[in-house]
C-alpha cells in the first residue's frame, strides 16, 4: 500500500486558491466555492457556461453512446527554474511521472487491486493517455518539454494571466501544465497543485491550465502522493473533490458536492480507511479526487463525468485525429484497424506481454487494452512470453500475435507471427520474415478454447495492441516526398474535390492517404485526386494528404487545403444578366484562374449566360493571381470585366471586387490581383461580363457578348479574424448571452453582411445589414457559442456570443 509520507508528517493538505493543495500545519482547509464563486463574479458569461456543462454531463451519464473508446490528450510541460525544495525536474523524470499517471487512469496501478470491497463494484478505468507533444505550434519537432528562468506565481487565478499567455502553447491543440515550486509567490514552496475546470473564457485567452510543484512530481515525491498530478488532471477534466460541500444530502447527489452518486458524501479532505461520514458511512477516501493515504481509483460516474467534459468545447479539440497529426502523435491512420475484444474478463486476461527485453504486465482492460503510446523494438526470432491470469480455476488459453507488417492497417492471413495454446505462460520466437522494418501495429489476442481471429469479438479472454518498431531489416525506409499544391477543385452542397501534385519517391509511391480533419476520417487514394462525398451543406472541411510507398514509409502532412460546401439550393441570389441580341459567333472562349481552365462556346442562345458554378477556382487570402478572359473574334469595340463577391453579400457592388476590366481587340485579357486579407473563407461567386460597343457592369442588359459565373473558394486566415481590421467601423451586439433577440449596430458604415456561424463553422444566419441597426430573431436557433462575423466593403469584425 501506499504510504502518504508529507500527510503522515505535515496531516493536511491547505486548498489555497481554486483547486490548489498546501500541506500547512494541523489544519485543513479549502477555499475551492468562495475562489470559484469570485471567478464567476468576474466572468458571469463562465458561471452560465458551467450550468449548461452541469445539465450536459446529466444527460451524458445516461446516454449509452459514448464518444470515444479512448483518447489521446498532447500535453506539453512549462518548467520554470531548476530548483524545487532541492529537487530537480528533468524531462525523464516527466516522462515517468506522465507515464504513471496514464496508469492511474487505465486501472494498471498496483493499488487498483487493493480497493475496499465497498467500492471494488463502482471502480472504474477511463482509456485515455496523456502524451508529450511530438510537434510545437509551428510544426518543428519536440520533445513537449520546455525549460526557462525561474518564475513563480502561474497559481493565482488572476495577475499572472500576461506572462501565462507569453508562455502557453494554444489550449485548443495542446494541455498546458506549468511545473513551479511557489505557486502563488507569496513564499509558500509546499503547495502540491492548482487546476482548472473546462472553460472558454481561459481556452480563448491561453490561460486554461494545471500549475504543479516539481518537488511532487514523480519520483521526486513517494509514491502515493505523486498521484496528486492524477488528482489535478482529475480536475482540468471537471471532476470535483469528494468532500466538496462537506456532507450534502444523499438525495440531491447528482446536484450538490461532487456530483457523483456513486461517491459517499465525506464531512471533510481528512477523513481515512477508518472514519465514517455524517450518515455513519465508510467513504471512498481511496478517491484520486479525495486526500488520500491510498490514492487508487475513479469511480462509474466519475469517468462519465470526465466523459462529458472530453466533449466540451475546450477539451474535444485536443484528442481529434487532426489534431493529433497536427500534434505529431498519429500519421492519420491508427483508426483504421479493425476492432477486436473480449467481452468477459470475469475468469482470465492478459497478465504479461513479454517482447525480448520489455515486459509489460496489465489487468483485464475491460477486454481491450491500447498500448499503442509506448513503442517497443522488436527484430526476427525475437522470444515471447505470453502470460495469462485466472480468477480462480485454469483453463486452456489459444493465443495469436499479429503484426502489420506492409503497414496497410489490415492484419493479413500471412501477418501472424505467433500462435500458441495453453493453460499457463506460452513461450516461442517471433515469425517475422527477414527484411521487415519500420514502425506499425501489433494484436496480442488471448482466447478461451479457441483460436482467435484479429477482428472479432469473443466470449472469454483479452486483446491488447502495441506499436512495435522492425528492426534488422533492409526494407526501404526512404519517404516519399510531401504533396504539393494541394487544394479543393470544386465544391457542390455534399461533396468536395480536392487535387494534389504527385509525389516523388526512390522506389514509387504506392498511394495516398487523404484526411478529413473536420470528421476525422481517412482515405486511401490511388490517384492525385478524390472528391470526398456525403458531407453536411454550408460547412467548413479542412483536408491534409501525405503519400506512402509500397514499403510503408508516409510523407509528412501537406498543409491544409480548406472548403465549405455549398447551401444545398438557398445560397444568395446574385443580380440577373441579358444578352438582347446573342450572337453565335461571339463568345467567351475560355476563363483560366488558378487551378479553373474552362473552354467553351455561346452558351445559353436566347441569353447568352451560362451558369459554370460546378467549375471552381480555389484562391488564398493575401496571394496574387492572373485571371485570363479569351473571347471569340477580336474587334476593336469588345470589352471585358470580371468581378468576385469577396465578402459574400450577394453582389459586385463593393469597392475592389471588380478584379478585371479591359477595352481591347486583344485576346486574352489578363490582369493580376491579390486576394483581400479580409476575403470571407469558403464559396462565393465570381462574374465574367463580354460585349461589344457598350460599359459592362456586374448586372443588367447588353446587346451582344455573353456572361458566364464561376464558383470560387476562398481559403486561408484573414489578418483581422477577430476584431476591428484598420479601425474606420465597429459594431456593438447585445444582449450576450442573447435568449430571444440580438441587437446589431453599426458605427461607421451604412452598409455590411452579416454571417452568425455556429462552432461547426456552419452559417446558422445571413444577412444584409442595410441600416445602422438591425435587430434578428434568434429564437430558433441552437442553444450554444456562435460566431457573429460582420463585414464590410475592405473589412471585418467577429466576435464570439452565446445564444440561451
Amino acid at each position: 500500500m501506499k504510504k502518504l509520507i508529507e500527510l503522515i508528517i505535515c496531516m493536511v493538505l491547505l486548498c489555497n486558491t481554486l483547486i490548489s493543495q498546501e500541506i500547512s500545519g494541523n489544519k485543513l482547509s479549502c477555499g475551492t466555492s468562495e475562489q470559484m464563486e469570485a471567478f464567476y463574479k468576474l466572468h458571469p458569461e463562465a458561471k452560465d457556461e458551467a450550468k449548461v456543462l452541469e445539465e450536459f454531463t446529466k444527460r451524458f451519464k445516461t446516454d449509452a453512446t459514448k464518444a470515444a473508446e479512448s483518447y489521446v490528450i498532447p500535453v506539453v510541460f512549462h518548467v520554470f527554474g531548476t530548483s524545487f525544495n532541492g529537487k530537480s525536474v528533468t524531462t525523464a523524470l516527466i516522462e515517468d511521472a506522465l507515464r504513471k499517471t496514464n496508469e492511474d487512469f487505465q486501472g494498471l496501478a498496483a493499488d487498483w487491486n487493493q480497493i475496499i470491497s465497498q467500492f471494488s463494484s463502482v471502480k472504474k478505468s477511463l482509456n485515455i493517455t496523456f502524451k508529450l507533444a511530438k510537434k510545437d505550434p509551428n510544426g518543428n519537432a519536440t520533445t513537449g518539454v520546455k525549460f526557462y528562468g525561474k518564475l513563480d506565481g502561474f497559481g493565482n487565478g488572476s495577475g499572472y494571466d500576461s506572462q501565462i499567455k507569453q508562455y502557453a502553447w494554444d489550449n485548443y491543440k495542446y494541455m498546458n501544465v506549468y511545473i513551479q515550486n511557489d505557486l502563488y509567490n507569496n513564499g509558500v514552496t509546499n503547495n502540491s497543485g492548482v487546476s482548472w475546470y473546462p472553460n472558454t473564457t481561459m481556452s480563448n485567452n491561453n490561460t486554461a491550465r494545471v500549475v504543479y510543484n516539481g518537488a511532487y512530481l514523480g519520483t521526486n515525491t513517494d509514491e502515493n502522493f505523486r498521484s496528486v498530478l492524477t488528482h489535478e488532471f482529475g480536475h482540468w477534466l471537471n471532476l470535483i473533490h469528494t468532500f466538496e460541500g462537506g456532507c450534502p444530502d444523499a438525495s440531491g447527489c447528482s446536484s450538490s458536492g461532487d456530483r457523483c452518486c456513486d461517491t459517499p458524501p465525506v464531512d471533510n479532505s481528512g477523513l481515512q480507511a477508518n472514519d465514517r461520514n455524517c450518515n455513519n458511512q465508510i467513504t471512498n477516501w481511496q478517491n484520486f479526487m479525495h486526500y488520500s493515504d491510498q490514492y487508487a481509483m475513479y469511480t462509474i460516474e466519475q469517468v462519465a463525468r470526465m466523459e462529458a467534459a472530453l466533449q466540451h468545447s475546450t477539451r474535444k479539440p485536443l484528442w481529434q485525429e487532426s489534431n493529433l497529426v497536427a500534434t505529431g502523435l498519429s500519421d492519420g491512420g491508427s483508426s483504421s484497424y479493425c476492432t477486436s475484444k473480449g467481452s468477459s474478463t470475469q475468469y482470465e486476461w492478459i497478465s504479461s506481454v513479454k517482447l525480448g527485453t520489455y515486459t509489460k504486465n496489465s489487468g483485464s482492460n475491460s477486454g481491450y487494452g491500447d498500448f499503442t503510446s509506448t513503442t517497443v523494438n522488436v527484430s526476427p526470432g525475437m522470444s515471447v512470453t505470453l502470460t495469462p491470469s485466472f480468477a480462480s480455476s485454469e483453463y486452456t488459453e489459444y493465443w495469436n500475435i499479429w503484426i502489420d507488417i506492409n503497414k496497410n492497417q489490415v492484419f493479413d492471413a500471412n501477418e501472424l507471427v505467433f500462435s500458441s495454446n495453453g493453460n499457463s505462460a506460452v513461450s516461442g520466437t517471433l515469425n517475422l520474415p527477414s527484411g521487415s522494418s519500420g514502425t506499425t501495429r501489433m494484436r496480442v489476442s488471448m482466447k478461451y478454447n479457441a483460436s482467435p481471429t484479429a477482428c472479432e469479438t469473443f466470449s472469454y479472454g483479452e486483446v491488447e495492441d502495441y506499436t512495435v518498431n522492425i528492426t534488422g531489416g533492409t526494407l526501404d525506409t526512404q519517404a516519399p516526398s510531401v504533396p504539393s499544391n494541394f487544394r479543393v477543385t470544386s465544391v457542390t452542397s455534399s461533396s468536395i474535390t480536392l487535387a494534389w501534385n504527385v509525389s516523388s519517391d526512390n522506389v514509387g509511391v504506392a498511394n495516398y492517404r487523404l484526411n478529413n480533419a473536420t470528421d476525422n476520417t481517412n482515405y486511401t487514394v490511388a490517384g492525385t485526386s478524390y472528391t470526398v462525398s456525403g458531407l453536411t451543406a454550408n460547412k467548413s472541411y479542412t483536408f491534409y494528404v501525405l503519400a506512402k510507398d509500397a514499403a510503408g514509409n508516409s510523407s509528412g502532412w501537406s498543409s491544409a487545403a480548406q472548403g465549405i460546401t455549398s447551401d444545398g439550393g438557398s445560397s444568395t441570389n446574385y443580380c440577373s444578366t441579358q444578352h438582347t441580341s446573342p450572337l453565335s459567333y461571339f463568345y467567351i472562349s475560355n476563363v483560366t484562374l488558378s487551378n479553373l481552365n474552362n473552354t467553351s462556346t455561346l452558351g445559353n442562345s436566347s441569353t447568352a449566360y451560362s451558369d459554370y458554378t460546378s467549375n471552381t477556382a480555389s484562391l488564398a487570402k493575401g496571394s496574387t493571381y492572373t485571371i485570363s478572359e479569351a473571347f471569340y473574334p477580336s474587334w476593336s469595340g469588345n470589352s471585358g470585366a470580371v468581378w468576385i463577391d469577396w465578402n459574400q453579400d450577394g453582389d459586385f457592388d463593393d469597392s475592389g471586387e471588380k478584379v478585371l476590366g479591359v477595352s481591347s481587340a486583344n485576346s486574352p485579357y489578363t490582369a493580376n490581383f491579390t486576394v483581400p486579407a479580409v476575403a470571407a473563407s469558403g464559396n462565393t461567386r465570381m462574374r465574367v461580363r463580354l460585349t461589344y460597343n457598350a460599359n459592362l457592369t456586374p448586372c443588367g442588359n447588353v446587346a451582344y457578348g455573353e456572361t458566364e459565373d464561376y464558383a470560387i473558394n476562398v481559403t486561408g486566415s484573414s489578418s483581422g479574424e477577430v476584431g476591428i481590421v484598420d479601425g474606420s467601423f465597429s459594431v456593438d451586439i447585445f444582449p450576450n448571452p442573447a435568449i430571444n433577440k440580438l441587437n446589431i449596430t453599426l458605427k461607421g458604415v451604412q452598409k455590411a453582411f452579416m454571417r452568425l456561424i455556429n462552432i461547426n463553422g456552419q452559417v446558422a444566419l445571413k444577412k444584409n445589414l442595410n441600416q445602422t441597426s438591425t435587430v434578428l430573431d434568434v429564437t430558433n436557433l441552437k442553444k450554444g457559442n456562435y460566431f457573429v462575423e460582420i463585414r464590410s466593403a475592405n473589412e471585418k469584425i467577429t466576435k464570439k456570443i452565446i445564444i440561451k
